[in-house]
């Protein structure tokens, strides 16, 4: 249930695991701490339905085309 709305399981620490897959989970975890601390959470999903609706003529069919 908690994995639908979002919530991350907490995965237990795993002493036999290998240095690469620690490093990378690290780099999740940094990533994370990181993005919790930022007040901007725009998207790129929310970023393009934004300039859809500000009536630009843009929409997702045509919004490839622009350079």
């Amino acid at each position: 249930m908690r994995a639908s709305i979002g919530e991350k399981e907490v995965e237990p620490y795993n002493p036999n695991e290998h240095p690469k897959v620690k490093y990378f989970k690290a780099k999740a975890r940094l990533r994370d701490r990181v993005k919790a601390k930022s007040k901007d959470n725009l998207t790129l999903g929310s970023t393009l339905a934004a300039i859809c609706c500000m009536d630009l003529n843009l929409n997702p069919l045509n919004i490839g085309e622009l350079s």
